[in-house]
């Protein structure tokens, strides 16, 4: 499988956010960055996955941010691997962004008031 760079369309897709945010006079953006999620299936499912969410607020300075990265496996079927993954991988992505973003540093990025603070986004 080809590689693909997409460092400056990162830097692009932030950009984009962060000017929507301030048209619509947002205070805080999360920008959710997905590097890699991929399921390979045999029997069972192998989810590879790279996530990270930031808190930023209208200046793009970083409030807070979480990052998971790793390789699971997801229930498969002996029988109908496919279609196990099929009705498994949503459920693993849910519950990947749900672990991403339900943490008490990502709640207070968004609720917080003030300007950024040294060390804020500090994992």
């Amino acid at each position: 499988m080809p590689s693909v760079s997409v460092g400056a369309d990162l830097v692009s897709a932030r950009d984009s956010a962060l000017e929507a945010a301030k048209r619509n006079g947002a205070r805080r953006v999360l920008f959710l960055t997905v590097r890699q999620w991929k399921a390979d299936t045999y029997t069972n499912t192998s989810l590879y996955f790279d996530l990270s969410a930031e808190v930023l607020d209208s200046t793009g300075s970083v409030l807070a941010q979480n990052r998971l990265q790793g390789r699971e496996e997801v229930e498969g079927s002996f029988l109908n691997p496919p279609s196990a993954a099929r009705e498994n991988v949503p459920v693993a992505y849910r519950k990947k962004i749900e672990e991403l973003l339900n943490t008490p540093r990502i709640a207070d990025g968004l609720q917080s008031t003030g300007p950024a603070s040294p060390g804020a986004g500090a994992q």
